[in-house]
């Protein structure tokens, strides 16, 4: 049913929400469930800038912002969990993971590499 209590029919359907639209008769059967992720910002630098298009690891590292100051790093990923409150252990397993994956950005192709383990991380302050 439309707003002036229409019934209309389509091929297809998209339902742009989050989990809680199996609150709705017509879709509580969908088989959907909450996924918790939390993201984190890191000041940019000037081999960050350097970074053209998402890098995806077991995590993402997106390129600079618009204002040209932080890059979004992310994220957890944990199912059938709704808390939205800050995770301490979360953010510390999002740097490890980035630490591990990302760690020198190679200018010549604008994408970040995998370096030597000894080498500086650029997520650190």
């Amino acid at each position: 049913m439309n707003s002036q209590n229409q019934h209309m029919e389509h091929e297809v359907v998209i339902l742009a929400n989050g989990y809680k639209i199996t609150n709705f008769t017509q879709t509580e059967k969908l088989p959907l469930y909450p996924i918790r992720g939390q993201v984190s910002q890191i000041p940019t630098s000037e081999n960050l800038l350097k970074l053209k298009s998402v890098l995806c690891y077991d995590g993402y590292l997106t390129p600079v912002d618009q204002a040209k100051t932080s890059h979004c790093i992310g994220a957890s990923h944990i199912r059938d969990n709704t808390n939205r409150t800050f995770s301490e252990q979360e953010q510390q397993e999002t740097n490890k993971s980035s630490n591990k994956y990302c760690t020198k950005l190679d200018a010549r192709c604008g994408y970040l590499r995998q370096s030597c383990p000894n080498s500086y991380s650029l997520f650190r302050a």
